[in-house]
């Protein structure tokens, strides 16, 4: 008999609240907003069994709804904030979701909708590690050596630069690893992982490294350069450098 699939629930977070960019999540990106641009993207996934948005703002939930089919989570006051951890909202959003639709879900996939250059390929690669027994799989954008952690210093208040991550000196730049920055397009994570860690990794964290520019929306340059780097193809966002549906 063959094993039963997965259930897999997509999870939008968007809350209406923001510090650098005022009303963040629908703001515009080829004349759909980064929520909607998410929300299209979701609905595009194969194998997916449920989609919520989850937001503080109707606004936001109401702009949700108009772009595809997704379960609309109104979030509590308590949950509002930007001291909220994701895997405090996620944990909130499945219990939710679970109630409200009678189902039960093995894998949890985050979409932020301020990082929405990621691609299909990506998604579902993540998806299919935590399918077959990654505690989590996140995309990663690898980071030029000349950022790398052995490099870093610290400035103090007083005027004296310090080493930030003491170790052996470093001669040449052959003897750093690869290091990687999590890019925020893709988060799956195994059910036991999302109620268990708070960092939403597990003891077995796979990745993928997204192989192009995945601009994370935090200024207004950054929505600029989004746009600069990607297009609209059959209804939804492509990359320019690497379009791949």
């Amino acid at each position: 008999m063959a094993e039963a699939a997965n259930t897999v629930l997509v999870v939008i977070p968007a809350r209406g609240g923001s510090i650098g960019i005022p009303n963040k999540n629908l703001r515009k990106i080829h004349g759909k907003s980064l929520v909607s641009w998410a929300v299209v993207f979701a609905n595009k996934l194969p194998n997916v069994d449920s989609i919520c948005v989850s937001s503080d703002s109707k606004a936001i939930l109401n702009e949700s709804q108009d772009n595809g089919d997704c379960i609309l989570d109104k979030r509590p006051d308590l949950l509002s904030g930007p001291a909220i951890s994701d895997s405090t909202v996620l944990n909130h959003v499945l219990h939710f979701v679970e109630k409200e639709s009678d189902k039960y879900f093995d894998i949890i996939v985050m979409l932020q909708p301020t990082s929405p250059l990621r691609t299909f390929s990506e998604v579902i690669e993540c998806i299919r590690l935590v399918a077959n027994g990654a505690s989590a799989a996140w995309t990663v954008s690898k980071l030029d050596v000349k950022y790398h952690y052995r490099k870093q210093l610290l400035a103090s208040e007083k005027g004296i630069l310090s080493i930030a991550v003491p170790g052996p000196q470093v001669i040449a730049r052959q003897e750093l690893k690869n290091t990687y920055i999590r890019n925020g397009a893709c988060y799956a994570v195994a059910r036991n992982t999302l109620i268990e860690d708070p960092l939403l990794m597990g003891s077995n964290c796979g990745y993928v490294v997204s192989e192009s520019e995945r601009p994370n929306i935090d200024e207004e340059r950054d929505l600029q350069l989004a746009e600069q780097l990607s297009f609209v193809n059959h209804g939804y966002l492509s990359h320019i450098s690497k379009i791949n549906t």
